[in-house]
């Protein structure tokens, strides 16, 4: 069944269930009760045994060594043995047997496509499993997402796919109550507090620091609170990873442990002996956790395909176990789920050790840091972060206009999701997934942007995807052309359009005839982006840069004509000044900061008095292991350089050159290296330096795989302290070679500096602030005093070791390394407007303004520009709509998320409390009607969502709070609130 199927059946109508009904009593202490699900479902324990809770699951990969078809239905076997439709059939008719088994299954990606397939009958069956707590769904995302290179806005969208399909097919009998990332590496702080949001109890994980773990395992903190944000969730790391203990692995694919032989009259009779082995294991286990429950994960990697193999081993187990009781064993064996293990651990009465940091870097050993995959496939990074933007705009069109979006946006959702898998955005996957990850996303692009299309009646808009390497056929023609510029933010913006165009005079006007005054500036020359240019039929020698100002949610029109179709002949953009040396002259003035350029450094004369100085950014790569002896390669996961120092590329001033406009100055850095550029530009009214970089093809051919690092070198005295962003929300201290909770040991003194730069990493002093914002996710730290280093490029020769079996060798298009461009901005200011200026412009950066061509004799069939240019809403500054969509594709019924972007006690103004009253901010839109409160993934009404609570040593377990107030919806720092809109 080909995907595009698969997506469409996500089209489903969501129904919010009222709780399954559960009844039945206990059967005993070693089964749960058989007709309830949820906690009802969970047997009551005493608290003389140790209870062993067995949880059977798969974990299968959406896309990793084969992509995500190959491994639905069991393709190249000759890669991997994997097919996941038969491990759910299978599963499923064990299950039917013995009413005491359990199972979890995690992956709404495959279980929905198998789910779609199955007779009515076979899902009623399903659905009695799941009504009887036999298939308990954890965690239930499309995908199991990763926490590093991930988004928090994908995040949240890729979760709620999988938990809205999950409650409008299984009712409340669905919802997973807990969170299970038992593969991703390593685990970010705003995850846990998403989590938190969206109502789950725990949370586990298998992958955690190697020392953290020891560390752990001593002082028994393998379970604790997390202090996520506004919210708490407990999580536990297990101690197994996901695997069985050692010896117990019995799937007939994937494993050759001994089999449980119960027949005495056979020599391979091995009962007694099995059975010791597996409560030395239990024993093991449980002498480094705090209650008498020990729970082990049976199952591995796509394990299950024959199901009986499993559960007749486990049947036995728990059998010849459960005798040794009339003997006075204290070992209690029982079929399990992390959701009854959660409940058990919940009753224990225990008063639980905190944590607030988090869980990265992640190290598997002392030379092994997973820090590489912050960066790996930064081609892949950029496309998804510009897709998600796409995704969040065409949303916002089709629920402003009540456009009938059909499945495209359906499509480009499950699309999107699938990219936010652990083995997808981490670039950690097989070059040929990599590419079928990407066709599948453009696939659906493609129809999202038709629909774009229909909305504004424009059948030949022109999106031109590669104008950021100066490539785009409709601005490149001598006729006038129109400019579409949608703001999908709640505020005005101030965005500067830049588009190739083949003259150097030009008259642009917005829909009211004023003239706006924009810049014509030669287009950069490096022998990269010529051999791009040239590869898309461009020959276009200039560039035209004009700021368009766009109201919230509103769409601006603007006409540009040569000065040759200008009759009488008017110009308003014409070619900059070009300097060909970057000597020290004046560079700009605008509203912030006077610039100077001398030589290599940037000096910057703000207008409150203070003065500043950095140097322009540097190039510099890090020469990649490729593994000595039983020591790792740098590779697909890991970062492990053979020289901790990078070697530098200095700019070369005397033949670099500055071309400087009315509104805006360009400083073009030469590198002397054909596969190195940038350009470092200043606007007029911004308060950031931008700077856009090209990097590839990476030259490998003398044997050595190279890490791109570009470094900042200010004066910031930041005492070897930084801070990177988690998931782009909130900000998180590092110190360099320091862990906050154990002892920490350096062995790599670089990787294990790095941590995942989401959108932005800033340093600071007791005066100042450095912030360099991301267009898409990378590895950053700041190794030296007043230097932040971003990796945003890498190409290894070896393969790390850690499964996906080839190097990180990424050849492009022209077969000699990919070529990649890329924007990082730097904001140099005080401590006080830094955080306004990191959240606005970050908020700016992640979900830029829609920009599209046509010519302008296309024909226009639809709204017209006025009721486009209209909208104009205005939110309070500190106030982002996260998301606004159409409810499963009803016109009349949308999903309104609302934030908080700022932190407590980051600005002085914005970090506060503050209220929407959606009736009125929304009035020019639609009329609202109603407005109900969900949990943060929208499966549930938030009178329906209820938390256990947990008890610290600081105190009770915080929770959300999703309350909304008649229309009135109130957001303390850092908060999301999900509404359900029904509009007039």
């Amino acid at each position: 069944m080909k995907l595009v199927n698969l997506i469409s059946f996500l089209v489903v109508s969501c129904v919010v269930s009222t709780y399954c009904k559960p009844h039945g009593q206990t059967n005993s202490q070693n089964g749960p009760k058989s007709t309830a699900c949820g906690y009802d479902s969970c047997p009551d324990l005493s608290d003389d045994m140790i209870h062993v809770h067995l949880v059977p699951h798969t974990h299968d990969d959406v896309g990793w060594l084969k992509n995500p078809e190959e491994y639905q239905y069991g393709a190249n076997d000759d890669i991997q043995r994997a097919d996941v439709n038969v491990i759910i059939d299978s599963v499923v008719d064990e299950l039917l047997k013995d009413s005491s088994r359990r199972f979890i299954y995690v992956e709404m990606y495959f279980f929905s496509n198998w789910f779609e397939k199955q007779s009515e009958s076979k899902k009623d069956q399903v659905k009695s499993l799941v009504n009887n707590g036999q298939l308990v769904f954890i965690n239930g995302g499309w995908v199991m997402n990763d926490e590093g290179a991930a988004h928090y806005n994908a995040i949240v969208d890729q979760m709620s796919i999988g938990l809205r399909f999950l409650n409008s097919t299984f009712g409340a009998c669905g919802n997973p109550k807990v969170a299970w990332h038992i593969d991703p590496f390593g685990h970010s702080k705003e995850q846990a507090n998403l989590f938190a949001m969206m109502g789950f109890d725990s949370f586990f994980f298998g992958r955690l620091d190697y020392d953290d773990k020891n560390n752990r395992l001593q002082n028994k903190r393998m379970e604790e609170v997390w202090h996520a944000g506004n919210s708490d969730l407990f999580f536990g790391a297990l101690y197994n990873g996901y695997n069985p203990p050692g010896g117990f692995c019995f799937d007939a694919v994937d494993c050759g442990d001994e089999p449980i032989v119960d027949d005495p009259n056979l020599f391979s009779y091995n009962v007694e002996q099995r059975v010791n082995e597996f409560i030395n294991a239990v024993n093991d286990q449980a002498q480094h956790y705090r209650t008498n429950h020990v729970i082990m994960t049976m199952g591995s990697d796509f394990q299950y395909m024959v199901a009986s193999k499993w559960y007749d081993n486990l049947d036995l187990l728990i059998k010849y176990t459960k005798a040794r009781q009339a003997n006075g064993s204290n070992i209690n064996l029982l079929y399990s789920t992390p959701l009854c293990y959660t409940y058990a651990l919940n009753k224990a009465n225990v008063n639980w050790t905190t944590k607030s940091d988090d869980f990265f870097p992640y190290a598997s050993d002392p030379h092994s840091y997973w820090t590489g995959y912050f960066t790996s496939r930064p081609a892949q990074k950029g496309v998804v972060r510009r897709t998600n933007n796409l995704l969040q705009i065409a949303r916002q069109l089709a629920a402003v206009n009540r456009w009938n979006s059909s499945e495209a946006l359906v499509g480009l959702e499950g699309a999107i999701g699938v990219n936010q898998h652990h083995d997808a955005v981490t670039g950690t996957e097989k070059q040929a997934v990599q590419d079928f990850y990407m066709q599948f996303m453009d696939k659906h692009i493609v129809k999202t942007k038709d629909l774009i299309k229909d909305i504004y009646g424009i059948d030949n808009m022109d999106f031109c995807p590669y104008r950021n390497i100066s490539v785009c056929p409709t601005t490149e023609s001598s006729k006038p052309f129109r400019v579409v510029v949608y703001n999908p933010l709640t505020r005005p913006v101030k965005y500067y359009v830049r588009m190739p165009v083949p003259n150097t005079d030009y008259l642009i006007t917005d829909s009211s005839g004023q003239t706006i005054t924009g810049d014509v500036m030669p287009a950069p020359k490096t022998e990269s982006l010529d051999r791009l240019r040239k590869s898309h039929d461009s020959n276009s020698q200039y560039e035209l840069t004009f700021e368009a100002e766009v109201n919230g949610l509103s769409t601006s029109f603007f006409t540009v004509e040569d000065s040759d179709s200008l009759r009488p002949k008017r110009v308003s953009a014409k070619l900059a000044e070009s300097r060909k040396t970057v000597g020290s002259h004046h560079v700009i003035e605008n509203e912030l900061f006077d610039a100077k350029l001398n030589h290599r450094k940037l000096q910057l004369s703000f207008k409150n008095g203070k003065t500043g100085e950095f140097d322009l950014p540097s190039f510099a790569w890090y020469n990649a292991s490729s593994g000595k002896g039983q020591e790792p390669a740098s590779g697909a996961y890991c970062f492990r350089p053979d020289i901790q120092t990078p070697f530098v590329y200095d700019f070369d001033p005397d033949s670099s050159e500055v071309v400087q406009g009315k509104y805006i100055t360009e400083i073009r850095l030469n590198f002397t290296l054909s596969w190195l550029s940038g350009v470092a530009r200043i606007y007029n009214d911004k308060p950031y330096v931008e700077f856009e970089w090209l990097v590839g093809p990476i030259p490998v051919n003398d044997g050595i795989a190279k890490e791109i690092v570009i470094l900042y070198n200010t004066s910031v005295n930041n005492n070897k302290t930084f801070y990177t962003d988690s998931n782009g929300r909130q900000m998180l201290e590092r110190i360099l070679n320091y862990r906050p909770t154990w002892d920490f040991q350096s062995s790599e003194p670089t990787s294990q500096n790095y941590y995942p730069v989401n959108s932005r990493i800033f340093i600071k002093d007791a005066v100042d602030q450095v912030t360099v914002l991301t267009d898409r996710s990378e590895g950053g730290t700041s190794m030296n005093q007043g230097q932040i280093e971003v990796m945003v490029h890498r190409r290894d020769l070896a393969d790390d070791g850690f499964g996906v079996g080839e190097a990180l060798n990424e050849t492009g298009q022209f077969g000699d390394g990919l070529i990649v461009r890329g924007i990082q901005r730097m904001i140099y200011s005080e401590l006080e407007p830094a955080a306004m200026h990191y959240r606005f412009e970050g908020e700016e950066m992640f979900m830029p303004p829609l920009v599209a061509f046509y010519q302008q004799s296309d024909s226009s069939y639809g709204y017209s520009e006025k009721q486009m240019e209209s909208a104009n809403i205005t939110l309070p500054q500190n106030v982002h709509l996260l998301t606004l969509m159409q409810l499963d594709l009803n016109p009349k019924r949308l999903l309104m998320r609302l934030e908080n972007q700022f932190a407590s006690g980051e600005d002085s103004m914005m970090s506060k409390n503050v209220t929407v009253d959606i009736k009125s901010a929304f009035s020019s839109l639609f009329n609202v009607t109603s407005a109900k409160a969900m949990v943060l993934s929208a499966d549930r009404y938030a009178d329906d969502a209820v938390r256990l609570q947990w008890e610290s040593v600081d105190g009770p377990s915080a929770n959300p709070d999703w309350t909304v107030d008649g229309f009135s919806v109130t957001l303390e720092p850092m908060e999301i609130k999900t509404i359900e809109l029904e509009i007039d």
